[in-house]
């Protein structure tokens, strides 16, 4: 068993979508966290963002190093490491400095990275460091239903959507992904006042449409 399970995910909307989903299975093991509130504090397994995971072990680095006498380990968990965000490769640079700094630590604390598509510079770091037992486990090539194309351009993601509107078959639907529910907001509402005849729907995680 471990203390505690730490999951970071980039967005806070699937930390308590997964928190909640535990939740489903198994009853007080799972929580969420964001910046202003919590579900459980003392739940065994913790989903967060990276930008809270990083600030976690930034101030909590030297407690971590003082545990010694855990009978357990701790986990850290970091999901969709490829978006290489500011506070995914910070919370990378902290765990490692971490493990080097104290290598009792190394049997205490194990570190899974996750990804759909890992750049292997990601995890080179790792991968040279002598303190650690470092395992790579990849999952074949899954296949798609339909074939898949990939046109790269530098137009404007406004302007893209314009002119695929206008070849747009009825029976086909534009799916566009943003970084937050923010932007998916800003996006329809700029949407709106240039393709007004467009049909939009969000694709976001709301708790209340959940338990409904």
């Amino acid at each position: 068993g471990y203390d505690k399970i730490f999951v970071a995910q980039p967005r806070s909307s699937w930390c308590e979508l997964l928190a909640h989903h535990v939740e489903t299975k198994i009853a007080n093991v799972a929580s969420w966290i964001k910046s202003d509130k919590q579900s459980n504090a003392n739940a065994n397994v913790l989903y967060l963002t990276d930008n809270l995971l990083k600030d976690y072990i930034l101030h909590n680095e030297a407690h971590l190093l003082r545990q010694k006498n855990l009978k357990n380990r701790i986990i850290f968990f970091i999901d969709e490491i490829h978006e290489r965000s500011i506070d995914i490769d910070l919370c990378l640079a902290l765990l490692a400095r971490l493990l080097t700094n104290k290598s009792k630590t190394n049997t205490k604390v194990k570190i899974i990275l996750s990804s759909a598509t890992v750049d292997t510079n990601i995890i080179h770091l790792y991968r040279t460091l002598k303190e650690l037992n470092f395992c790579e486990f990849t999952i074949p090539s899954l296949t798609t239903l339909y074939p898949i194309q990939i046109h790269k351009t530098d137009e404007n993601v406004l302007n893209l959507v314009q002119r695929l509107y206008r070849i747009l078959k009825p029976e086909e639907q534009i799916l566009c992904f943003v970084k937050s529910e923010i932007d998916v907001s800003q996006s329809i509402n700029c949407y709106q006042n240039y393709l007004r005849r467009l049909l939009m729907h969000c694709l976001y995680y709301q708790h209340n449409q959940q338990k409904n």
